[in-house]
C-alpha cells in the first residue's frame, strides 16, 4: 500500500467549490490536497468533445440567482458573466412559466407547512435561505459566456496560480477516524493521512469508522446525468436559453449552447444540449432516442420542421447524492474532523460559504 505525505486537510473533489475551499484552506496556513476519482479536474464543470461538434460543457446547467455568489464567482475566477436571453422557463402540461416562479411555488409550500403547525420561528429562519423568495418579475440569470468551457479554463488557471496539490484517479473507499487524525483508504490501494477531511454533498465514501469503533455505511445514491448534444442545421423558430420540462417522457431539460461556441459554427447551425431521463436512455436505442427527441424539439418549435441533424454525441456523467441528515450526523460524530460543503446547488453552495471566502477577493 502506497502512502501520501501527511496533510492538514484533504478535500474530496475538484469542482469549482472544492478548488475554492482549497485556496481558502491554504490561506489559513494549512497543507491541502484535493482527491478526485476522475482523470480531469472540474467535477461536473468539465467539457466534452464529440466528433463533429466543438468542445462544450457536458450537460445543461443553470445558476440560481444569488447576487453575492455570482459577484464572488465573477471576481475569484475572472468570469465573463452574461444574462441568459431570453429568460429560462419551466414547461409543464403545455404551460410555460418563467423559471423564477418555481421559487414562488416552493416558498409558498414551505410557508404553508410552517404556518399550519404554528412554527413561525422556523419559518423566519428558513426564509433567510436564498432558495426562499417571492418574485413577480423574472430576475436576471447570469452564466459564463463561454459556458463550462470558460469556467473550467479558469479553474485550471486557479489550480496553477495557487499551486494546488491534486491527486486524480483517486477514489476514497473508506475512512477511519482516530484520536489524532484520519486515514483515508483509496480503491487504488493508496492511503492518505490527514487532520481534517472536507466532504461535499456528492462524495461517495462507502464506509466510515468512528473513534469509538462504530461503523457507518453512508446512504450514497448514484445519479446518472445523461445528455445528448445535437448539432443541427436549422434556425430557432422560438428563441430560448434554457427550458426545464417537468412532465415529458424523454426530456427533462434543454439548453441552446450556440452562443457558447460562437465563431465555431456556420451561420445556419445551432448547438443544443438535451437532458434525457435515465429510464428512457437505458431502455431505448440511440436511434429511437434521437427520433423521439427531435420530434419533441420540433413540436415545441425549438427547431424547424426541416431541421437536419449533422452530428450528435451522448454522454453519461455519474454523480452522487447523500441525504442532508446523514451528512449532518457524520459531521457530529466525527468530533470536528469531518466537515461538509453542501453543494447540490452551485451558486447556493458559494452563498453558504460567503463569510469564509470573502477574504479571497
Amino acid at each position: 500500500m502506497s502512502q501520501h505525505p501527511h496533510h492538514n486537510v484533504v478535500i474530496l473533489g475538484t469542482s469549482p467549490l472544492a478548488i475554492t475551499e482549497a485556496v481558502w484552506q491554504k490561506s489559513e496556513g494549512k497543507t491541502v490536497i484535493n482527491l478526485d476519482d476522475k482523470l480531469v479536474p472540474g467535477g461536473a464543470w468539465t467539457t466534452i468533445k464529440h466528433e463533429g461538434i466543438p468542445e462544450v460543457e457536458i450537460g445543461c446547467h443553470i445558476w440560481e440567482v444569488e447576487k453575492g455568489a455570482t459577484d464572488f464567482l465573477h471576481q475569484f475566477f475572472d468570469l465573463n458573466l452574461v444574462p441568459l436571453e431570453p429568460q429560462p422557463r419551466i414547461l409543464k402540461r403545455g404551460v410555460s412559466i418563467p423559471y423564477d416562479w418555481k421559487m414562488n411555488l416552493s416558498t409558498g409550500k414551505y410557508a404553508a407547512s410552517k404556518f399550519i403547525r404554528f412554527r413561525f420561528k422556523e419559518f423566519g429562519e428558513g426564509m433567510k435561505s436564498p432558495a426562499r423568495t417571492f418574485t413577480l418579475f423574472p430576475r436576471k440569470y447570469l452564466y459564463p459566456k463561454g459556458g463550462a468551457n470558460e469556467l473550467h479554463t479558469q479553474v485550471m488557471r486557479k489550480i496553477e496560480s495557487e499551486q494546488l496539490e491534486l491527486s486524480l484517479n483517486t477514489e476514497v473507499q473508506s475512512v477511519q477516524i482516530m484520536e489524532n487524525g484520519l486515514k483515508l483508504y483509496a480503491r487504488n490501494g493508496e492511503m492518505i493521512a490527514c487532520d481534517e477531511l472536507v466532504l461535499t454533498s456528492l462524495s461517495s465514501i462507502e464506509k466510515i469508522t468512528f473513534e469509538d469503533g462504530s461503523v457507518m455505511m453512508p446512504e450514497t445514491k448514484q445519479i446518472d446525468y445523461i445528455h445528448v448534444h445535437l448539432l443541427m442545421e436549422t434556425s430557432i423558430p422560438k428563441a430560448f436559453s434554457y427550458e426545464r420540462w417537468m412532465d415529458d417522457l424523454y426530456i427533462h431539460r434543454v439548453s441552446d449552447m450556440t452562443s457558447q461556441v460562437e465563431g465555431e459554427l456556420q451561420s445556419n447551425e445551432k448547438l443544443l444540449c438535451v437532458g434525457i431521463h435515465a429510464k428512457q436512455y437505458h431502455g431505448s436505442s440511440h436511434e429511437v432516442l434521437l427520433e423521439a427527441i427531435t420530434k419533441r424539439l420540433k413540436d415545441r418549435k425549438l427547431i424547424e420542421q426541416n431541421a437536419v441533424l449533422k452530428a450528435h454525441g451522448f454522454n453519461v456523467f455519474p454523480s452522487y447524492y447523500n441525504p442532508p441528515a446523514k451528512l449532518t450526523e457524520i459531521e457530529a460524530r466525527s468530533n470536528g474532523k469531518i466537515s461538509v460543503l453542501r453543494s447540490t446547488s452551485f451558486t447556493y453552495s458559494f452563498f453558504n460559504q460567503a463569510l469564509r471566502y470573502a477574504k479571497l477577493v
